[in-house]
């Protein structure tokens, strides 16, 4: 009987170890699952992204207006056509129209978070470029927010001066390209 009794509780042992086992492998399943639905949606989401991003980049001319999606998934409009006077952030109304499409822009996408970024070429002394690559994004985001019927305070400006070229500042090609202003469109980072 002594025998028998340890057999059982011997086995007892080994059926909760085993379902024990089995709960675990039940869980990493699930967790396993829950990933991969994870996956399938944000692929999703990602697709539909470039198929938005897509369209809207039809919505602008070669000349006006190039358009992207970033790794990250923000959603950037490099506002080409848009020029302003040397030195100056006075926003010509022959500009309007442009900036019609840019406000578009930031409607096609109200889950992201717009930004005006102003650059300019390093022609001069960097804090001057600094303050006129911030009033010029101002002016812009204050135009865009109008077009919005939102306070100005709505969108974001930054002045990114000339830290951050597309093209070499060694021509006047390339410093007209570095002048320029840039709409961004963020997305909600992870920890954010």
């Amino acid at each position: 009987r002594a025998a028998q009794d340890s057999t059982i509780a011997g086995l007892r042992r080994e059926l909760t170890a085993a379902r024990h086992a089995l709960w675990e492998s039940q869980l990493r399943a699930g967790v396993a699952e829950a990933d991969l639905s994870a996956a399938a949606s944000r692929e999703t989401q990602t697709q539909d992204r470039e198929a938005a991003v897509r369209s809207l980049g039809q919505l602008f001319a070669p000349q006006e207006g190039q358009v992207w999606l970033t790794p990250e998934g923000d959603v950037r409009v490099r506002l080409t056509g848009l020029k302003f006077a040397s030195g100056n952030a006075w926003l010509n109304p022959k500009y309007d129209p442009l900036l019609d499409k840019a406000a578009e822009a930031i409607r096609r996408f109200p889950d992201l978070v717009p930004e005006v970024e102003g650059h300019t070429d390093d022609s001069g002394p960097r804090a001057a470029n600094q303050k006129l690559s911030l009033a010029r994004a101002r002016a812009v985001a204050a135009a865009l927010a109008k077009r919005l019927d939102a306070p100005a305070s709505s969108l974001a400006a930054t002045g990114m001066g000339p830290d951050s070229p597309v093209a070499p500042n060694t021509t006047e090609d390339g410093k007209a390209r570095n002048r320029r202003i840039e709409l961004v469109l963020k997305a909600a980072r992870g920890g954010n």
